[in-house]
């Protein structure tokens, strides 16, 4: 089963194991090959899939211990080392903790990238489908492409601590319930404070215009207030651009570019901007795939009619 190729003592970064639990033979990753990469605060070493670079688990001191023990007798393996038992992240506390608000933003920013990237959650279970048959090219050349997207997600997935479990189910933050003496302001506070906690990465780049995120996934109907031409950076050079500003409070101005400006004109009747001032529309957050990549966009449509006025069925005197 060994080879007689030595091997450092207690260096076992890059050696291969087979895992072969229960839950691993009913929910396979690939082949259940793994690599052993440096562990991180109790644990030992990390476990990545030989195939995909999917997290699959921790190394526990004692499994580490023992694997040790028969590399510096037998040599490095030909065959990968057969683990049947090893220790989860679940079942050794990490290093150190994060807060949920700090999970809930790692969570939205891996949410973000996976849509950006073409995935959905589901893409980062366990089990995956079938490799393409390798005699149709072009579908396994496609697979390959998308699976290299698919490994960079997971791993960052895997420093961050998350499962594809943790992406679509919510966060449960355990909260004293309110004493009988608490007043309604308070309530409203704690409720303004909960509101508040669900930040993003934009938080971290704020910009003066308007961006799909600041929609947060609603359409909001806004009035025109006139429309400025600025000069913007394109492509290595300067080109204007229509910068749509809005009479309601709160609501940043709008960069229109050249599918809005139609989109509002269309929705307008006129392609006149010095008439659109005063006029409604509604602004909502769509995606849309660029450049194999797919982003979050403000779209534009026309606003809702005013509601017809009530009929008077009274009978004059």
């Amino acid at each position: 089963m060994f080879s007689a190729a030595p091997v450092d003592e207690g260096n076992l970064v890059g050696l291969k194991v087979k895992l072969d639990r229960a839950v691993d033979r009913e929910h396979p990753c690939c082949r259940n090959v793994c690599i052993i990469n440096a562990g991180k605060g109790p644990h030992a070493g990390e476990l990545h899939c030989a195939d995909c670079g999917q997290h699959r688990g921790w190394l526990s001191q004692s499994t580490a211990q023992w694997i040790e023990h028969v590399v510096t007798r037998f040599g490095a393996p030909i065959t990968p080392i057969v683990v049947r038992k090893l220790h989860f992240y679940e079942e050794e506390a990490p290093a150190a903790t994060i807060s949920t608000t700090d999970k809930r933003r790692q969570i939205e920013e891996i949410n973000r990238l996976i849509v950006a990237s073409g995935f959905t959650p589901k893409d980062f279970f366990l089990t995956q489908p079938p490799l393409p048959d390798r005699t149709d090219e072009a579908a396994y050349t496609f697979w390959k492409a998308r699976e290299r997207s698919r490994k960079t997600i997971a791993k960052r997935m895997a420093l961050c601590g998350l499962t594809a479990h943790d992406l679509i189910q919510p966060i449960c933050v355990t909260r004293k319930p309110l004493s009988a003496t608490a007043d309604v302001k308070s309530s409203t506070t704690a409720m303004q404070q909960k509101d508040t906690a669900m930040a993003n990465i934009d938080d971290f780049y704020p910009s003066k215009f308007l961006r799909a995120s600041d929609l947060k996934g609603k359409e909001i109907e806004v009035t025109i207030e006139r429309v400025e031409s600025e000069e913007f950076e394109q492509d290595g050079g300067k080109r204007n651009k229509p910068v749509v500003h809005f009479r309601s409070g709160g609501i940043k101005p709008l960069v229109a570019n050249k599918t809005n400006s139609m989109l509002i004109a269309t929705a307008l009747g006129s392609k006149d901007y010095d008439t659109w001032s005063g006029k409604q529309v509604r602004l909502y957050p769509d995606m849309e795939t660029f450049r194999g990549q797919v982003h979050e966009v403000i779209r534009v449509r026309r606003a809702l009619p005013p509601p017809a006025e009530e009929l008077n069925d009274e009978i004059p005197v």
